[in-house]
């Protein structure tokens, strides 16, 4: 009869460990989102990752199958939102467009303050190039209240800083 509450108290101890690295996830998480950087990193994929390996596994071994999709959920989740972070996108563009982020995440953090950008917004800044050196024309067509003023913010940012490097 012991045996089996010491299997009973490892599986709970187990189910234990693994939601306090969900707990840890989400402070993971809420630090990128908020400030852009995590104790240092500025790359989370791989903190959010090691976390969710070890939820899982401790799924497997305790066979915790109402825990193991709900980490999947919270796994790609996550990514998604780290990938939509307003940080991600604009990384590692120029000093101006940081400046300029910083400024947007700091500004009346309670209310209006912008921490990810909408699918439209990535779409254009970050996958068709915006943020690059390119000289492209670029024409966006959005609908109301689909971020068009912040893509034309970020695309203003990169002319000022075209203007600055051909000292023209």
């Amino acid at each position: 009869m012991q045996s089996l509450d010491i299997s009973d108290a490892k599986a709970t101890a187990l189910e234990l460990i693994g939601l306090y690295h969900l707990a840890k996830v989400a402070e993971i998480l809420a630090h990128y989102i908020t400030d852009g950087v995590v104790d240092g990193e500025y790359q989370i994929q791989e903190l959010l990752e090691t976390r969710f390996d070890r939820v899982l596994a401790i799924c497997e071994e305790t066979q915790m199958i109402q825990l193991e999709p709900l980490t999947r959920l919270l796994a790609a989740s996550a990514a998604q939102m780290a990938e939509n972070s307003i940080w991600t996108v604009t990384r590692g563009v120029n000093s101006r467009v940081s400046h300029f982020v910083r400024n947007l995440v700091d500004r009346d953090r309670g209310n209006k303050a912008i921490f990810d950008v909408l699918p439209p917004q990535r779409r254009v800044l970050a996958e068709k190039g915006l943020l690059g050196s390119s000289r492209r024309a670029v024409v966006v067509s959005l609908p109301t209240s689909s971020g068009k003023t912040m893509i034309a913010e970020f695309r203003i940012l990169q002319a000022l800083n075209q203007f600055s490097m051909d000292r023209g």
